[in-house]
């Protein structure tokens, strides 16, 4: 399982100072990266294709918006989709998505989630598709992980993975894609507290707070806490924590969300979250 650690008492204040339930219309976007490699079952033909899109849903209407590229396809693009299912698992549509075709070219789209379909994109078990005619059942395939829903403010402090890609969660057995989230305290005032915080499951619609948007759900798994001097705190040292190479670790899905204090301007403010999910 995942480190337990006993936090100080510098929890989270914003937790107990909510100004009010209604939730912000606030979404939680995610980067993905498309690729052969992802694609169940693997695809035929010469093709060495590869993409990029941004899923965006709002975290209140669950209304989702997508928008991506695609290059070296081995023969024309002929759909594209949100299919539901984990890593290296096939599923159904979802979403039909617009292409353009041709073997370089775009594709978006636009729906709502179903509160079901919400839940299992949260637990990032969603992923697109596109399929050519070579490979009607798919040339390239991106997993929609790695979520995260803004701050409450531009000049907020911003929380961002520091293990490998920035667009994937941490692997099992893995020393490059560690378990490990910053926190950018540059723009508070110093010296002041800090917290970063990681509840294991998703994330309930953001609440607002007198700190900013408060996403946490779930059980608290690890909290780091301290001073900070306007600068950029790690939850772990750097490079980060290695997972353990154990397989009941993949899957799980935790969201992390940090706190800057800032004397000069009290009473500080709440970072993005960011919601990961371990890989394999």
């Amino acid at each position: 399982m995942l480190p337990i650690v006993h936090p100080s008492r510098l929890h989270l204040v914003a937790a107990c100072l909510l100004l009010g339930l209604a939730p912000a219309a606030q979404s939680l976007t995610a980067t993905v990266q498309l690729d052969t490699a992802q694609e169940v079952p693997a695809p035929g033909g010469p093709g060495t294709g590869t993409g990029m899109a941004t899923v965006t849903v709002n975290a209140v209407t669950r209304a989702v918006t997508v928008t991506g590229t695609y290059s070296g396809l081995s023969t024309n693009q002929t759909a594209a989709h949100i299919h539901s299912g984990a890593f290296g698992v096939s599923g159904g549509v979802l979403l039909n998505l617009s292409g353009t075709g041709g073997t370089t070219g775009t594709f978006s789209g636009s729906g709502v989630f179903s509160s079901g379909q919400f839940n299992t994109f949260l637990a990032g078990d969603l992923y697109l598709n596109v399929h050519t005619t070579l490979n009607g059942a798919g040339e390239i395939r991106g997993q929609i992980v790695n979520l995260s829903g803004a701050a409450g403010l531009p000049t907020d402090p911003a929380l961002f993975d520091t293990g490998g890609n920035p667009n994937r969660g941490p692997r099992i057995g893995n020393a490059v894609e560690t378990y490990n989230m910053a926190l950018d305290c540059s723009n508070a005032g110093a010296p002041g507290f800090y917290t970063i915080q990681i509840h294991l499951a998703t994330v309930a619609p953001p609440l607002a707070s007198a700190y900013g948007s408060l996403w946490f759900s779930g059980p608290k798994s690890f909290a780091s806490s301290g001073l900070h001097a306007q600068n950029v705190v790690n939850a772990a040292a750097a490079p980060g924590l290695m997972l353990p190479p154990d397989p009941l670790l993949v899957g799980l899905t935790y969201n992390v969300q940090g706190y800057c204090s800032d004397p000069s301007a009290p009473p500080g403010r709440l970072s993005n979250v960011v919601i990961q999910v371990v890989e394999n």
